[in-house]
């Protein structure tokens, strides 16, 4: 999903955020698409985009 904004490496008005998978599981990150610098980084649910029948919202 495309973010409003600059980034503070190369200049470019191409963030996006998104989930990946890394160590420690999922996170949900914003990254320039141009020199991908990572802008933010904080954890996703558990199952990322996943969720199991009978978990709490």
């Amino acid at each position: 999903m495309a973010v409003p904004g600059k980034c503070p490496e190369c200049a470019a008005h191409a963030l996006a955020e998104y989930r990946v998978i890394s160590e420690g599981g999922w996170w949900t990150v914003v990254k320039c698409q141009q020199c991908l610098t990572s802008l933010t980084r904080k954890p996703a649910p558990m199952f990322g985009a996943f969720v199991p029948l009978g978990a709490p919202r």
